[in-house]
């Protein structure tokens, strides 16, 4: 927080894991108001992702936080390697499974609409 205060662009522009700390922040402040003040602005299925994105994001500063530790960054590092050269090849797989899934609910949806008919 001292950072942020010090001055926002440079820390963010520094690492992306700095947007971490932001976001953290954030669902954190709205997942306590939305349950302490009991709101339903927000469905619980909103509120269910934004924890569970919350929980994957701070094992990740965990992880990224390990790398303090001499024997623990050369496997953070070989962690990190090995996402980024996985980014391409996953980038693709998100590709067909949304293709197909989009392809599967249209055939779906024709399928419901002519049994209505």
């Amino acid at each position: 927080m001292i950072q942020i205060r010090q001055g926002w662009r440079p820390y963010f522009l520094e690492k992306f894991i700095n947007y971490i700390d932001l976001t953290l922040l954030l669902f954190t402040l709205i997942i306590v108001v939305h349950e302490t003040l009991d709101l339903r602005a927000i469905n619980q299925s909103s509120i269910n992702l934004m924890a569970s994105a919350t929980v994957f994001m701070i094992w990740v500063k965990c992880l990224d936080s390990l790398r303090a530790f001499g024997r623990a960054s050369f496997y953070v590092r070989l962690i990190i390697e090995t996402v980024k050269d996985m980014a391409f090849f996953l980038s693709i797989l998100l590709f067909t499974i949304v293709t197909a899934t989009i392809m599967r609910y249209l055939l779906q949806k024709e399928r419901v609409e002519s049994r209505d008919l």
